[in-house]
């Protein structure tokens, strides 16, 4: 527990870790004035969600168009380079929201933000982020697991700007 984040234990610094990356990667542009970040427990989120209690659902946003903001929430008590990686990909959805490309198909729109999850890993130089990034690589999702690996695939030939540039297409 002591690598744990709580809604107790400040997350701030792993917020301006993410975000610095997220800045390097090209992601400069997100307006983080209009993004709320809540730590929660599964059985808060499913509240949240008014779906059933999910443990595999660490994160989740909460858009709301009329306003552009977003309420993001990522899951209590996970290792801090877990936190990392979840607020990485949900940072990535509000990305796509605040620049409204929100018609993405699921494998591109979960496939970067996981993308962004594992850039994170690798980043961080601790065995742990090794473990997350092998989990990653293994996942058997379609969507989460398969639709990683094809972003990763077109990151590897054309990276971030070739990633933004093909999901212009799906804004509104």
């Amino acid at each position: 527990m002591k690598i744990a984040v709580t809604p107790s234990r400040p997350y701030d610094w792993i917020e301006k870790q993410v975000l610095a990356r997220l800045q390097n990667w090209g992601f400069g542009d997100l307006d983080m004035s209009r993004i709320t970040i809540w730590t929660a427990t599964s059985k808060e989120m499913a509240m949240y969600r008014k779906k059933d209690i999910n443990v595999f659902n660490e994160g989740f946003c909460r858009l709301f168009p009329e306003t552009m903001k977003v309420d993001l929430f990522v899951e209590s008590h996970l290792t801090k380079i877990h936190f990392a990686g979840v607020l990485a990909h949900e940072l990535l959805h509000a990305w796509n929201f605040q620049n409204l490309i929100i018609n993405i198909p699921d494998e591109w729109s979960e496939g970067m933000c996981n993308l962004s999850s594992y850039l994170t890993y690798k980043s961080i130089d601790f065995p742990l982020a090794r473990i997350y990034e092998e989990n990653m690589m293994k996942d058997p999702d379609p969507i989460y697991g398969d639709g990683f690996r094809m972003v990763l695939d077109f990151y590897n030939r054309y990276g971030w700007d070739g990633i933004r540039q093909h999901i212009q297409q799906y804004k509104i």
